[in-house]
C-alpha cells in the first residue's frame, strides 16, 4: 500500500462514507479519478495533491478548533484531536516527499 493509498484510509476510517471520488476531488482537490488513477497505475501521491490534503485538513483543524472554542463538549474535542493527528500526518508526510 503507497502512501496515498494509506492515507486515504486512515481519513476514510474517520469519515465511513468516503469515496476515492470524494478523496480525490474534496482533499486532495484533485480530479475524482486522480486516486484511482495513481492505483492502477502504482504511482505515489504528487506534491501537489499532498500540499492540497494539508491545506484542507488546516481547514478541517480551523473549523474544529472553533466550534470546539464554542463548544467544549468531548465529541468535540475528540473531532479536534483526530483532525489535528490527521494533518500533522499529512504535513509529515508532506515533508518526506519534498
Amino acid at each position: 500500500m503507497n502512501k496515498l493509498e494509506k492515507l486515504y484510509e486512515v481519513i476514510k476510517a474517520q469519515r465511513p462514507n468516503l469515496s476515492k471520488r470524494e478523496f480525490s476531488e474534496d482533499y486532495l482537490e484533485m480530479s475524482s479519478g486522480y486516486m484511482t488513477a495513481m492505483s492502477y497505475y502504482g504511482r505515489d501521491i504528487s506534491l501537489k495533491a499532498l500540499a492540497n490534503l494539508t491545506k484542507t485538513l488546516r481547514s478541517e483543524v480551523d473549523a474544529w478548533q472553533a466550534i470546539h472554542a464554542s463548544s467544549t463538549t468531548q465529541r468535540n474535542k475528540q473531532n479536534l484531536e483526530r483532525v489535528q493527528q490527521l494533518h500533522a500526518m499529512a504535513t509529515d508526510t508532506l515533508l518526506e516527499a519534498i
